[in-house]
């Protein structure tokens, strides 16, 4: 019989384990456009307007994580463009309240044009900055990480 302490930690790393196999798959697009030869990334606002991020969703089925990206890319901020197939990387969160952490694959979005209306149009601020703003702006600290990286690469 398992003791009772251990019991609960079987228990614990079980649900952690089952939270992670159920936690849906997500993408991101790192929109990049170029004004006067310089790069520059999209940055959006979660819909409550109080953290920077880059457009993300879950991976719908049927669909790749590039498909993914550049579907929310166009969902959440009107943007024309072809993803990478390629993913530059990944990160993780979590939702307030939540003990799931959320993998997140990133690829880049060549952005070419930008729609004045579109799904989620109103519901968020959206800001074109520099690289290194957009790694100091956003506020999941793994994204920061893997924006400071493509500088430095």
């Amino acid at each position: 019989m398992l003791a009772t302490s251990g019991f609960k930690q079987l228990r614990a790393t079980i649900a952690i384990a089952v939270d992670k196999w159920l936690a849906p798959a997500q993408a991101a697009a790192i929109c990049v456009r170029f004004v006067d030869g310089a790069p520059q990334i999209l940055l959006i606002s979660n819909r409550a307007r109080t953290r920077w991020g880059i457009p993300k969703g879950h991976v719908e089925v049927g669909e790749t994580s590039w498909q993914a990206a550049q579907r929310e890319a166009f969902e959440e901020a009107g943007i024309m463009g072809s993803a990478d197939p390629a993913s530059i990387g990944e990160y993780r969160y979590s939702k307030i309240g939540e003990l799931k952490r959320r993998v997140v694959k990133l690829h880049v979005v060549h952005v070419e044009a930008c729609l004045e209306t579109f799904r989620e149009e109103g519901l968020r601020e959206m800001k074109w900055v520099n690289l290194p703003a957009a790694a100091g702006s956003v506020g999941y600290p793994e994204l920061g990480q893997k924006l400071n990286e493509l500088l430095l690469s």
